[in-house]
C-alpha cells in the first residue's frame, strides 16, 4: 500500500466504492485487460456495452443513495441506474431515438437487467476473495498505453488529466480497477476451461465448407405463347387465392409543413458582391483545362513500336499503322478529347509536349508501349463568371437557405412550445401547410404514382409510425431541412372488389399459365437430363449448351452463382453427381444438374478451421456463461425494485426527458 501510495497519490486508496459501477467502460477502455481478448468477448453475449458520453444528472433529488437492486453484498444505487441510463439514452439519441421511443424499447428495464449481470459477477468475486494486489494495480495503470506520455513511460499528469475527462477521482478509478480484474478473474475460470471437440468443429466445418459445381440452363417464360381466357370460376378462384397482390395498403391522409433549404433559397437574392468574392476564392476550380484530340496505340514489345514509329515517321497514316502493328480498329485508337488529368502523369508530360499533327516516341506505360499523335489542341482558359453564374447563384443561395431553415425551425420549435397547433404556427409565421390525401408506405397516392416534392427520409416513416391527430415533433429530414407533421386520417388495408380489378386478375391468371407451361417444360428437360441424355439432344431445352458454374459452398451459392436459393439448397440435399434441381429465377425456370461433390479439406484451411473453432468456442462459452450467471444471481439473491425502478420514469425529469 505504501508503495502505491508514494507513487499515484491516491486517497483511500484500499476502498471499494459500490456508487462506481457506472464506469466499468470507462476502465476497459483506459486500461489493458488482466483477463483475456476472447473474455471480453464472452461479456458481449450477455450483456451490453455502454459508451462513455459523460456523467448524468439525472437524479439530483431524492432517489439518491435509494436501492434499485441488490445481489448478495452488492448494491446498486438509483444514481447509478441513473447515469448508466442517461449515457445508453444519449447513445440512442445520436440514431435519432427519442427518450419515449427509448422507453417503449424497453431501455431501463434492460439497463436495470444488465447492472444486475454485472453484480453477480462482483457478489460472486466477492465471495471467493478474488481481488487484485497494489502491485496488480500499480502495473496495470503503468503499462496502460493511454498513460503513457511522449517519452513512452508513464505521465501521471496525463493519467489525472484522462480520468477526470470522465468523472472520476484517482481513489474511485483504482476501486473500479481492482473491482474489474476480480470479475475478470471469476470469467476466465469460464472461458479457460471451454474445449470444443474435434468432432464437432470437423463436422460443422464439413458441412459449411464443401463445395459443389452445377451445370446450369435456363428455360424462359413465353410472354406471347397463347393461353385460353379465364372463366369466371378461374378468376373467383384467382382473386380469393391471390388476395396481397390485389390488396390495396393502408393509405394515410397526413397534413405537414416542410421547411427545404431548396425551397427557401428560391426566396434568396444572391449579391453581385457576393458572386463576384466567391467566384474569385474559387477561380482555379472552375478553369477550362486545355484538351486535345488525342489517338493512340498500344503494343506489347518494343520493337513492334519501333517499327511503327518508323513508318508513321516516313508518312504513313496513324490508323493504318495502328491496324495493321498493333491490331487496332479506328474505334479503339480514338481517345477523343482528352486533359492531363485523363492519362496517367508519365503519360500525359508526353502527349501535352506535343504540338498538333506530331506524333509521340514510343513511351513505355502501364499496358505496354504507347505511340500518341495529337490530332488538335483546345486551348485551356480561365473561367468568366458568366460560365458558372447559375451554378455559384444557387450553391450560394442553399448555403444562405440553410441558415434560414434552422432559424425558421427554431420559431416553429418555440410556438409550438408556447401551445399552438402546428396550423397556426404555420399561418403565425408565414409557413405553407401541405397536405396529402392518401399516401402509401412506399410513398405512392392512390393512383399508385409516386408523390413527389414530399420531405426527404424519415417522412414516410413518421408518417406511418405517428397515430392520428397525435402531436407532431419537428424532426430533421436527410435533405438538410424539417419538417412537422399531424396523421388526420387512415384507411385501413383492404382487398379490392374482383369488379374493380377484373382485368388485372385476367393478366395475372394468364401470367400464372404461361409460368406454369414453362415449368412443366423445364422439368421434362430436367428429367432427360437425368436419365442420362445430353442437353443438345432433348428438343425441349432452349440452349443447347450449359454454363458450368464455379464451385460454391452453402453460404455463398446464392450470391456467387445467382442461382435461386431452393435450387442451392436442392443440390445440397443430393448425394450423388447428376441430379438435377429446377427452381424459379426471374421470368424463367432454372434447371442445374450437379457436376461434382467438393469435400471440404480443413488441412489446406488452416486458418479457417481455426477461426470456426474459435468461433464455436466463444458461442458455446457465451450459452455457459449466461447460464452461470443465471446460477449466480439464484445463488446471491438477486432482487430488483420494480416499484423504484417504475417511479424513476414518472418523477423529476422523467428519466432521460428534454431538459
Amino acid at each position: 500500500m505504501a508503495t502505491i501510495m508514494r507513487t499515484f497519490c491516491f486517497p483511500g486508496f484500499s476502498g471499494l466504492n459500490s456508487d462506481n459501477n457506472g464506469h466499468m467502460n470507462m476502465l476497459r477502455i483506459l486500461r489493458n485487460s488482466v483477463a483475456s481478448i476472447f473474455t471480453k468477448i464472452l461479456l458481449g453475449f450477455i450483456m451490453l456495452s455502454f459508451a462513455i458520453w459523460g456523467m448524468g444528472d439525472i437524479f439530483s433529488g431524492g432517489f439518491f443513495g435509494n436501492t434499485v437492486a441488490e445481489v448478495g453484498p452488492v448494491k446498486i444505487g438509483a444514481q447509478q441506474v441513473g447515469n448508466e441510463y442517461q449515457r445508453e439514452l444519449n447513445r440512442l439519441r445520436s440514431m435519432n431515438v427519442n427518450a419515449e421511443q427509448a422507453r417503449q424499447m424497453g431501455l431501463l428495464d434492460r439497463v436495470v437487467q444488465n447492472m444486475v449481470s454485472r453484480a453477480s459477477f462482483d457478489a460472486e468475486a466477492l465471495e471467493q476473495g478474488l481481488t487484485a494486489s497494489d502491485e496488480t494495480i500499480v502495473e496495470e495503470i503503468r503499462s496502460n498505453p493511454a498513460f503513457r506520455g511522449n517519452l513512452g513511460s508513464f505521465d501521471r499528469i496525463l493519467f489525472e488529466q484522462i480520468i477526470r475527462t470522465y468523472g472520476l477521482t484517482e481513489e474511485m478509478y483504482v476501486a473500479e480497477l481492482r473491482q474489474d480484474i476480480a470479475r475478470d478473474q471469476a470469467l476466465d475460470s469460464i472461458a479457460t476451461s471451454i474445449k470444443v471437440p474435434k468432432s464437432i468443429a470437423d463436422l460443422i466445418y464439413g458441412y459449411r465448407e464443401e463445395r459443389r459445381v452445377a451445370a446450369v440452363t435456363e428455360v424462359p417464360i413465353d410472354a406471347f405463347v397463347s393461353v385460353s381466357e379465364p372463366t369466371p370460376t378461374d378468376l373467383i378462384e384467382f382473386h380469393k387465392a391471390n388476395e396481397p397482390e390485389f390488396t390495396a395498403p393502408e393509405r394515410r391522409a397526413v397534413a405537414y409543413i416542410h421547411l427545404s433549404p431548396d425551397d427557401f433559397a428560391k426566396r434568396i437574392v444572391v449579391s453581385q458582391d457576393d458572386l463576384v468574392a466567391a467566384f474569385e476564392d474559387r477561380a482555379e476550380e472552375f478553369g477550362l483545362p486545355e484538351t486535345r484530340k488525342t489517338m493512340q496505340m498500344v503494343v506489347s514489345e518494343e520493337e513492334q513500336a519501333k517499327t511503327a514509329f518508323e513508318r508513321l515517321a516516313a508518312g504513313q497514316e496513324f490508323a493504318a499503322v495502328a491496324s495493321e502493328v498493333a491490331g487496332q480498329t479506328s474505334k479503339s485508337i480514338d481517345l477523343g478529347e482528352i486533359s492531363k488529368q485523363d492519362l496517367p502523369e508519365d503519360l500525359s508530360f508526353a502527349v501535352f509536349e506535343l504540338a498538333a499533327d506530331q506524333v509521340s516516341k514510343p513511351i513505355k506505360g502501364p499496358f505496354g508501349w504507347h505511340i500518341f499523335k495529337v490530332e488538335k489542341i483546345n486551348a485551356g482558359r480561365k473561367a468568366m463568371l458568366d460560365d458558372v453564374r447559375e451554378r455559384l447563384n444557387m450553391e450560394l443561395a442553399r448555403e444562405k437557405a440553410v441558415d434560414d431553415v434552422y432559424k425558421a425551425a427554431n420559431n416553429l420549435e418555440d410556438a409550438i412550445g408556447a401551445g399552438a397547433n402546428f396550423e397556426s404556427a404555420a399561418a403565425k409565421l408565414g409557413l405553407e401547410l401541405k397536405s396529402v390525401p392518401a399516401i402509401d408506405a412506399r410513398g405512392h397516392d392512390a393512383e399508385e404514382k409516386t408523390i413527389e416534392g414530399l420531405p426527404a427520409n424519415p417522412f414516410v416513416e413518421t408518417v406511418f409510425t405517428s397515430g392520428i391527430d397525435e402531436p407532431g415533433v419537428l424532426t430533421e429530414s436527410e435533405d438538410g431541412g424539417f419538417f412537422i407533421l399531424r396523421v388526420k386520417s387512415v384507411t385501413p388495408s383492404a382487398l379490392k372488389p374482383l369488379e374493380d380489378v377484373k382485368k388485372q386478375v385476367a393478366e395475372a391468371w394468364k401470367r400464372q399459365k404461361r409460368a406454369e407451361l414453362s415449368e412443366a417444360r423445364a422439368k421434362d428437360v430436367a428429367s432427360a437430363i437425368e436419365s442420362g441424355r445430353e442437353l443438345k439432344d432433348i428438343a425441349e431445352a432452349p440452349s443447347k449448351e450449359a454454363t458450368v458454374t464455379e464451385p460454391f459452398t452453402r453460404g455463398t451459392g446464392v450470391a456467387q452463382t445467382r442461382l435461386p436459393f431452393s435450387v442451392v439448397s436442392d443440390l445440397f440435399e443430393f448425394k450423388t453427381a447428376g441430379k438435377v434441381a429446377v427452381g424459379r429465377s426471374g421470368n424463367g425456370y432454372i434447371v442445374a444438374k450437379l457436376e461434382e461433390i467438393q469435400p471440404a479439406e480443413s488441412l489446406k484451411d488452416v486458418d479457417g478451421y481455426r477461426g470456426l473453432a474459435q468461433n464455436l468456442r466463444a458461442k458455446i462459452s457465451g450459452d455457459l456463461l449466461y447460464q452461470y450467471n443465471q446460477a449466480l444471481r439464484d445463488r446471491h439473491g438477486a432482487s430488483v425494485n420494480n416499484a423504484l425502478v417504475e417511479q424513476l420514469f414518472t418523477d423529476n425529469n422523467q428519466f432521460g426527458g428534454h431538459r
